[in-house]
């Protein structure tokens, strides 16, 4: 049998398969059903160092064959993902990191 594993960065994965970070991986319920699939692994939404507001809307639009969007990477910046992670673990609200 073929096999799909890989290894990226050093790190291993038993196939190769991943989302696409995207409009369905928003919410830490969508986050853990991506994470429960049987991708290798998982992409999460982009954090770049400051705050970023994105591009201005309409950022998203359907289209006949699919979708084409624009969001601009908007975020609240990396210590606000980093401290709010520190707070859920410390409340033990997450059993295990998403």
């Amino acid at each position: 049998m073929v096999s799909t594993s890989t290894q990226i960065a050093g790190f291993d994965f038993d196939n190769c398969l991943m989302n696409a970070a995207g409009v369905a991986c928003m919410t830490k319920e969508e986050l853990a059903e991506v994470k429960d699939s049987a991708a290798g692994t998982f992409v999460t939404k982009t954090a770049t160092l400051d705050f970023r507001q994105g591009n201005p809307e309409p950022r998203y639009q359907d289209v006949p064959l699919g979708s084409i969007n624009s969001m601009g990477l908007p975020n609240n910046g990396l210590d606000y993902y980093l401290e709010k992670r520190n707070w859920q673990k410390s409340k033990t609200l997450l059993r295990e990191p998403l």
